[in-house]
């Protein structure tokens, strides 16, 4: 998984690394790769307020997630544009923002055409429109889910600040083509997105004209009154089933700090009281990695110049949760398979050490398969099949080294064990020890086959 890491905002998560990971925009860095770095710059060119934002830098580093080998591919250096004028007396920056979201856009089509699950790290959410176009680049099927306290669907049209931070979902959804002027710096940016391939989760604070759109184009969204109406479980469920329910693609998982109440993330620009609890976004970002069709994760808005020292370590550390609960952090913990209870006399030792392991689909198409299909597809090498116990059973060396799976099978169970796995060239194995992971009864059976 890449780690793309908005030079606006900081080194991203604390300097740590990330598979596929990338910086989101603005600002220039000094300093050594991987390190703590100041911008030279202020906050990126979305918003009108030049604030020195070094966003998750101040975070614990993520160096390393479950299930997942982490490629830091550093900060990406932006220049602002000189004189960049206000357009039309109304919106700020437009030529820095659109340079530095297309910069990001290209990043990030490299990293998912690599085959990593990449993540961008703000800044704010105006780098929406460069991780998301670059992310339709590789999968034009993508879906989005949005999670905010705000709409961010202003039109330049339409916004009453001017900042392009509240603007980015209106440049991507193709709907409003005839309603977005050609803003200078932004002649590279194409709608690739359509209302039902959006979802929104956790609005409370949404302007008139937002409210307008969210209404008349198809678009589903949570507000935070839903949300105690129905329940976090309920509302995933609608969620999942309105972006992937009938067909499975791939998943860009946009989280803006702010959809948690300022209680748990004080240090954000524009807090709105009456948001997630730590609990409801924890289990968003879990529900979204047992889909097994997470693709890329946005985490932006994390500013540590607007809070006291204690409340920036816990957003801080609040962002890293989230990312790390999207590839595969549970809030069990982590436990030693049991085999079977001690007895008198019996040998000590009777557990092993989990191996999860995250299937990537084929190259050659990805996330276009079932789930069963990505599991028994995509491994390269010889096959060598068995029967036992009415149960299928093949193994796999190639892609994941040696790997056994055994097909779910008349007793409707499964089983999985490896040895030595790797993560893959799409990158999605990890291994805890030589035996792997055993999984029995009705819990594994979601939607066919289940991420561990």
């Amino acid at each position: 998984m890449p780690l793309v890491r908005d030079a606006a905002s900081g080194p991203g998560l604390g300097g740590g690394r990330a598979s596929g990971a990338l910086p989101g925009p603005c600002s220039r860095r000094v300093g050594r790769r991987g390190r703590g770095r100041r911008p030279a710059l202020p906050d990126w060119a979305g918003e009108g307020r030049r604030l020195p934002a070094r966003g998750p830098e101040s975070a614990p580093p993520v160096r390393s997630l479950p299930g997942c080998r982490v490629h830091d591919f550093g900060d990406l250096s932006f220049t602002s544009v000189p004189d960049d004028e206000i357009y039309n007396n109304r919106i700020l920056n437009p030529r820095s923002v659109g340079r530095a979201n297309q910069e990001l856009a290209e990043a990030v089509d490299r990293a998912v055409s690599a085959g990593h699950s990449c993540v961008t790290v703000g800044g704010d959410h105006s780098l929406a429109i460069g991780s998301i176009s670059g992310h339709a680049r590789k999968c034009p099927d993508l879906c989005v889910l949005w999670v905010d306290a705000h709409a961010d669907i202003n039109t330049p049209l339409t916004t009453s600040s001017g900042n392009l931070h509240g603007q980015p979902v209106s440049f991507l959804l193709r709907e409003l083509r005839d309603k977005v002027p050609l803003l200078p710096g932004f002649s590279w940016v194409k709608p690739c997105l359509s209302g039902p391939d959006l979802v929104y989760l956790g609005l409370r604070d949404v302007d008139p004209p937002e409210h307008f759109i969210l209404k008349n184009y198809d678009i589903q969204y949570f507000s935070m009154r839903d949300i105690d109406r129905l329940g976090i479980q309920k509302v995933m469920e609608r969620t999942l089933d309105q972006l992937v329910g009938k067909r499975q693609r791939p998943i860009h998982f946009s989280f803006d700090i702010d959809a948690f109440d300022p209680t748990l993330a004080p240090a954000t620009g524009t807090p709105v009281m009456g948001g997630l609890s730590y609990r409801e976004g924890m289990y968003i970002s879990e529900e979204i990695h047992n889909t097994g069709l997470l693709s890329a994760v946005d985490l932006v808005e994390v500013n540590p110049l607007l809070a006291a020292s204690d409340e920036v370590k816990a957003t801080a550390r609040l962002a890293v949760d989230v990312i790390a609960s999207c590839f595969g952090q549970t809030r069990e913990g982590a436990h030693a398979v049991y085999e079977r209870l001690p007895g008198p006399g019996s040998p000590t030792s009777t557990c092993r050490f989990p191996v999860s392991a995250r299937i990537s689909p084929a190259a050659d198409s990805p996330f276009r398969t079932s789930r069963q299909a990505m599991i028994t597809r995509a491994p390269a090498g010889p096959h060598v099949g068995k029967e036992r116990g009415g149960d299928r059973h093949w193994e796999s060396r190639g892609l994941w080294g040696a790997c056994a799976y055994v097909h779910v099978g008349s007793r409707g169970r499964r089983e999985e064990r490896g040895r030595g796995l790797e993560q893959g060239a799409s990158g999605c194995v990890r291994s805890h020890g030589s035996l792997g992971a055993e999984a029995r009864g009705k819990n594994e059976e979601i939607r066919g086959w289940r991420r561990r």
